[in-house]
């Protein structure tokens, strides 16, 4: 019985304080975003859903407003709506913590390439670069964002450049 009322207060109680310090249709409604963001064929689908909570951003709070403006971005981008999704994965960075911020500085920088302003994607690259070397984070992200750094360098005819931020493996 003891472990019964210890679980139960395991699973309840995360959710009581969630309930009580953040509106949660909200992160509902951010959570069923995500989903349909994720999911290949229903990127407007999730953009539908983040509109039907345009009207609440103002309340949101910080995370959620970071989650949403994110959210808003990736969906875009996914739909090639490039120059959409820019401004709203800006807004997202400005707030998120520095592991999440080299993410975002990743998709702005690909967004810029994929609207062919290399140096708009060389600059977010950049600087994704250094918070990855800041948070001494080597992972397949990092590796991903040299070599679309490197693709977007060899573009600009720096050659130098391509062949040094070029990785195979991390």
């Amino acid at each position: 019985m003891r472990e019964l009322r210890f679980l139960f207060f395991v699973l309840v109680s995360p959710v009581w304080v969630c309930a009580q310090t953040v509106p949660f249709p909200v992160d509902l409604k951010l959570s069923e975003a995500f989903i349909l963001i994720l999911k290949k064929d229903t990127p407007q689908k999730g953009i539908d859903v983040l509109d039907s909570i345009r009207s609440e951003v103002a309340t949101m709070t910080l995370l959620q407003r970071t989650d949403w403006n994110f959210l808003n971005g990736i969906a875009n981008y996914q739909l090639k709506r490039y120059e959409k999704a820019i401004p709203f994965l800006s807004t997202a960075a400005e707030t998120a913590s520095d592991s999440a911020k080299t993410i975002i500085l990743d998709a702005i920088g690909r967004a810029y390439y994929m609207k062919r302003n290399l140096a708009g994607a060389e600059e977010s690259l950049k600087k994704a670069q250094s918070l990855y070397i800041k948070l001494n984070k080597r992972d397949s992200s990092y590796v991903s964002t040299l070599n679309t750094l490197a693709i977007v360098s060899r573009e600009q005819c720096k050659y130098l450049e391509a062949k040094r931020d070029r990785k195979s493996d991390v």
